[in-house]
This record gives structure tokens, sequence and C-alpha cells, in this order.
């Protein structure tokens, strides 16, 4: 299945789904559309993702190691995303233990020792 059949079908699953965002993303991710997503690298499948993420337009994001399994290369070009016009506006925390992303960029906050409570629940 290429990307851009990948965001079809995934698309389907969201009332909120935006075509134009996720083409927007693949672009700006510099994801080849038209490539299956199986002969991607890792570092694009990783980018692949968060097109995937960001496409249905949630409020709130959290990227847990998302940096995790990559190989240096692929690490550096995701850490060096452009957040501003990745992100656009929604709230996104990162959260493990790699340090380097998301510390001073609008709209992404960094995660350290954090605990999440729900329903008065930890």
């Amino acid at each position: 299945m290429t990307a851009e059949h990948l965001g079809a079908f995934v698309g389907s699953f969201y009332p909120t789904w935006d075509p134009a965002e996720f083409s927007r993303l693949l672009g700006v991710l510099d994801v080849p559309p038209k490539r299956k997503a199986i002969d991607l690298s890792g570092g694009m499948r990783t980018k692949l993702a968060l097109a995937l993420a960001l496409s249905h337009r949630p409020a709130l994001l959290l990227l847990d190691e998302p940096t995790s399994g990559l190989d240096p290369v692929a690490r550096r070009e995701f850490l060096e995303l452009p957040a501003g016009q990745t992100f656009r506006g929604r709230q996104c925390s990162r959260a493990g233990n790699q340090c380097g992303w998301g510390d001073d960029v609008d709209g992404v906050r960094e995660c350290r020792n954090t605990e999440v409570e729900c329903n008065g629940r930890r």
C-alpha cells in the first residue's frame, strides 16, 4: 500500500480527516506519496506515521519516544522538522528519554518525569 493509499485508508476511520492536510504534511516531511510504505526507510515510516497522526487534526498529540529506533541521520532529520509549519497550532507533547527536540519550539513541549492523571487515577 502506498503512503497515499494508506492515508485514504486511515482517513476513512476519522470524520475529521483532512486529505489536503495529509498531502501537505507528506510534502513538508518529504515522504514520497507514490512509494509503498513497506519500501520506506525507518525514518520515512516515522514521518509517515506523524503525517497520519496529524491529518485528522487532533487537539492534543502525545509523542512517546518519536525517534526511538531511528538511525542517526533519520533522527537528526526528524528533530529538524519545522515544528511551526508541521504542527500548525496543535498542542503537542513529546515524552521520552532522548533530548534535543521540543525544548525551544513553539507549540511543542517536552515532558520529563511526568504523570498523567485521569479520573483521579495515575
